[in-house]
């Protein structure tokens, strides 16, 4: 949820994320208001860097958890039973697609066989 600031029209003049003495309207972060506030497409474009991201962190932070389980740093075991199993899910995956040659390389891209 964000918070808005408006003039005396109701037109958006501020968002944030905290809920201050000048952000007092709540608003839906995809709300189209609250998209064209943002500059609309530009906002739209920063919204899909970040869910680019999100993937490539996600494979940063399981290799992460490898290293440290390798390392005997942490158990796998003392990962919450969630965790876990998202983690072996991951790994089986991963194990199939790796029987196909050339599918995916080190960086995640498909690459042709």
């Amino acid at each position: 949820m964000l918070y808005a600031r408006r003039d005396a029209t109701g037109k958006l003049t501020s968002v944030s994320h905290l809920s201050d003495e000048t952000h007092i309207h709540p608003v839906e972060p995809s709300s189209q208001e609250v998209k064209s506030f943002l500059g609309g497409e530009k906002f739209n474009a920063l919204i899909h860097v970040l869910e680019e991201s999100d993937m490539r962190m996600v494979r940063v932070l399981e290799d992460l958890l490898d290293v440290l389980i390798n390392k005997e740093v942490i158990l796998f075991t003392d990962l919450p039973p969630a965790a876990q199993s998202k983690l072996l899910e991951r790994r089986t995956v991963r194990s199939h697609i790796g029987a196909v040659p050339n599918l995916v390389g080190d960086d995640d891209h498909f690459a042709m066989p």
